[in-house]
C-alpha cells in the first residue's frame, strides 16, 4: 500500500518538479520518469488483487431470534388476554391482569419454541 501511495505521489508531483532538477547528464536515465512508469505498471496489475468479499450485516431480528419471539408472543398473547375483557380466561380480574397473564405466557411459548429449534439445528 506504500509503495502504491509513493507511486501515486511520484506521478502527480512530477510535472511539478522543475527542469533544473534533471539531470545535467543526457545519458544518465531519467529517474523520476523510471519510478512513473513503475507506479502506472503498479496500478495496472492492481486489478488482478482479489475483491474483498463482506457478508451483508444481518438484521436485529436475524441476531436476536429468542428476544424477537419473546416480543410477538408477548404481544399477541397480551391481545389474546386482553381483548375479551372481564369475560376472558381468568373471569374473576380485570382485563388488563388477563392480557398480563396470558402475554407472559405467550412470551415464555415463543421464547422457548425457538430456542429449542435453534439447539436441534446445531
Amino acid at each position: 500500500m506504500l509503495r502504491i501511495v509513493c507511486a501515486l505521489l511520484t506521478v502527480i508531483l512530477g510535472p511539478a518538479v522543475p527542469a533544473a532538477a534533471a539531470p545535467a547528464d543526457a545519458g544518465e536515465p531519467d529517474r523520476l520518469r523510471d519510478s512513473a512508469r513503475r507506479a502506472v505498471s503498479l496500478l495496472d496489475h492492481s486489478d488482478r488483487l482479489a475483491p474483498v468479499v463482506r457478508p451483508a450485516p444481518r438484521g436485529w431480528v436475524r441476531r436476536h431470534p429468542i428476544a424477537t419471539a419473546a416480543i410477538i408472543g408477548g404481544g399477541s398473547g397480551f391481545l389474546i388476554g386482553y381483548l375479551p375483557g372481564d369475560d376472558g380466561v381468568f373471569y374473576d380480574y380485570t382485563a388488563g391482569f388477563n392480557g398480563l397473564v396470558i402475554g407472559g405466557i405467550g412470551a415464555g411459548a415463543g421464547a422457548s419454541l425457538v430456542a429449542i429449534v435453534r439447539a436441534l439445528r446445531r
